[in-house]
């Protein structure tokens, strides 16, 4: 799933769009959010905020508490666990990524950190907007729900592939790895 601004052609040339329609445009797009009615995708990109975050600029920390989920629009993001003094990349995401969108669904404290690999703009939605529009449209819930869970599955099964490759090289235990990620 790619809904970057930058390489999709129903999005290129649209600066005389405004940003309502630019972000609705967006979040058409975002897996978790495309089966919704226009209505509710509608409340949403009124709902959403841009952040510019140059290079190198932490996102946000691992233990940081989180409440926001954020879609990148340009630039890269690198995915990284804190482990002791070490640190594991686990994931380089590029424009049409999203990351931290378990934090739509509950209060809790990042597993992982996040830094800009390069200048970039994401397009964030906070938990709080997030409940708004749910409450008042629950029969969605269950489907974004759905959704969320089973992306975040598959992000994690890549992420331990990943951790675990690293123990060859002896770099810590599994047990340590699984504690730093709160499992």
């Amino acid at each position: 799933m790619n809904w970057c601004m930058a390489n999709d052609p129903d999005l290129q040339g649209i600066s005389s769009q405004s940003i309502l329609e630019q972000n609705l445009d967006i979040l058409r797009k975002f897996s978790a959010f495309k089966q919704l009615d226009f209505e509710i995708i509608n409340l949403f990109a009124l709902m959403a905020d841009r952040r510019q975050y140059s290079q190198d600029e932490l996102i946000f920390s691992q233990g940081e508490k989180l409440s926001t989920a954020f879609m990148i629009l340009s630039g890269d993001v690198t995915l990284f666990l804190i482990q002791g003094e070490q640190a594991f990349d686990l994931e380089l995401l590029h424009c049409g990524d999203h990351f931290a969108y378990m934090a739509l669904l509950a209060d809790m404290d990042a597993k992982l950190s996040a830094r800009a690999c390069c200048d970039c703009e994401l397009l964030t939605i906070d938990r709080e907007n997030f409940r708004k529009v749910m409450i008042r449209f629950p029969e969605s819930c269950i489907q974004v729900v759905e959704k969320l869970i089973q992306e975040r599955m598959a992000r994690m099964h890549r992420h331990m592939q990943k951790l675990l490759s690293s123990l060859s090289m002896g770099e810590s235990t599994p047990i340590d790895i699984a504690r730093s990620m709160g499992m």
